[in-house]
C-alpha cells in the first residue's frame, strides 16, 4: 500500500512537472522572437560575437528561443562585405550589428538603410564619421568603442618603457584602413615628443608581407602592429616572423598575445562583445541609436605571452612588469 502511494506521488509529480514545462513552452513561443543580423569583417571576430550572445543570455535573449541570429563572415573580402551588408539592410530586422569599423562602414554609407546598426568595438567613432555626436548620435548608428586610436600612441610608450634596450620601433599598419592611419598619426605624435625612433612600415595585402619577411631585423629593434583588420588575419604570420628574427611584437589584444605576440594593451573581442549587449537590448526594447550613447570600453589590459617572453629572453623593466598579467600559452596554440 505505502509503495502503491510513492508511486502515485511520483506520477503526480512528473504530470504536473510535464504540464508546467509545456505551459513554460507555450508562453516562451508567444513571446516576441527578435531577429539580429551580424556583420563581420572575418573569423578573427566570432569572438566578439560569443561576448554579445553571453551577454544577451544573461539578459534574457536565449537563441532559439526569443532570439535569432543571422551572421555574415566576409573572410575579410572588402567586396563580399559590402554585399553582405546591404543583404543584411533589406532583410527588416531588429537590429544590425556590425564587427568593427570597416563593417559599420557600410551601412553608414547605405542611406537608404533604416534598421538600426550597433557597432561592437570601432576605433574612434568620431574621427571615422559614424557618428557626429557621441552622447546624442544622428542617424541609426551608436555603439561600443575599442580606444584603439589612443591606445596606440599608449602602447608605444609601454614598449619603450617595458624594453629599454629597443633602439627602434618597426611601426606597422595598414595604407587602406583609416583607423590604422588614424592611429599612425598618433604614434608619431608620441614617438617625437618621447624621443622614440620608429620606421613606419605599410602592410595591406600578401605582397607586401612577403617583402617584409625579407627585411633583415636587428636584436635592438621591436614591432608595434596597429589596428587593421588585415593585420588581425595575418597575425599568426607576423609573430613568426617575430620569433624567427628574435624580435618582440606589441599587438592590440589577447588574441594578437595568443597567436605569439609578446605583448598587448587593449580590450578583448569577448568584452567588446559582452559590453555592446546592453546596447543592443535597449534597441530590441524600443529605443533607438540616437538616444544611446557612444560607450568607451571597460576593461582595457597589459598582457604578454609567457612562452614567447622565454622563447625570446625578455627582461622587463622593473617600473612596467608589475603592471603585465602573463598568459600561460602552449606551443601548439601559437603553431
Amino acid at each position: 500500500m505505502k509503495r502503491f502511494a510513492w508511486v502515485t506521488v511520483i506520477v503526480s509529480v512528473l504530470f504536473f512537472s510535464f504540464l508546467g514545462f509545456q505551459q513554460w513552452k507555450n508562453q516562451s513561443e508567444a513571446k516576441e522572437q527578435f531577429r539580429i543580423g551580424i556583420l563581420l569583417s572575418g573569423p578573427e571576430r566570432l569572438e566578439k560575437v560569443k561576448g554579445l550572445k553571453d551577454g544577451l543570455q544573461n539578459l534574457g535573449y536565449i537563441e532559439g528561443m526569443n532570439v535569432t541570429y543571422t551572421i555574415k563572415d566576409a573572410k575579410n573580402n572588402v567586396k563580399l562585405m559590402e554585399r553582405y551588408a546591404s543583404e543584411l539592410d533589406r532583410m527588416n530586422l531588429d537590429v544590425i550589428v556590425a564587427g568593427g569599423a570597416i563593417e559599420a562602414k557600410f551601412f553608414k554609407e547605405n542611406k537608404g538603410g533604416k534598421t538600426p546598426v550597433i557597432f561592437l568595438g570601432v576605433a574612434n567613432a568620431g574621427q571615422l564619421h559614424l557618428v557626429e555626436n557621441y552622447k546624442k548620435p544622428e542617424g541609426r548608428m551608436t555603439g561600443v568603442e575599442n580606444g584603439h586610436i589612443e591606445l596606440s600612441a599608449k602602447r608605444l610608450e609601454l614598449f619603450s618603457m617595458l624594453i629599454p634596450s629597443i633602439q627602434n620601433v618597426i611601426v606597422i599598419y595598414d595604407g587602406q584602413v583609416d583607423a590604422s592611419l588614424l592611429s599612425l598619426e598618433q604614434v608619431k605624435k608620441i614617438a617625437k615628443e618621447e624621443g622614440i625612433q620608429i620606421t613606419p612600415l605599410s602592410i595591406s595585402d600578401t605582397q607586401q608581407l612577403e617583402t617584409f619577411k625579407k627585411i633583415p631585423l636587428k636584436k635592438d629593434e621591436g614591432i608595434l602592429v596597429l589596428p587593421s583588420f588585415y593585420l588581425e588575419e595575418i597575425s599568426p604570420q607576423l609573430s613568426q616572423i617575430g620569433l624567427q628574427k628574435k624580435v618582440p611584437i606589441f599587438g592590440v589584444n589577447i588574441n594578437d598575445v595568443k597567436n605569439g605576440f609578446l605583448l598587448s594593451y587593449g580590450v578583448s573581442y569577448y568584452d567588446q562583445g559582452y559590453q555592446c549587449a546592453s546596447m543592443v537590448s535597449r534597441i530590441l526594447q524600443g529605443q533607438v541609436p540616437r538616444d544611446i550613447p557612444v560607450e568607451k570600453p571597460n576593461t582595457v589590459r597589459l598582457l604578454a605571452n609567457s612562452l614567447t617572453e622565454k622563447k625570446l629572453n625578455i627582461h622587463f623593466s622593473k617600473s612596467g612588469s608589475a603592471f603585465i598579467q602573463r598568459i600561460p600559452v602552449t606551443e601548439r596554440e601559437i603553431e
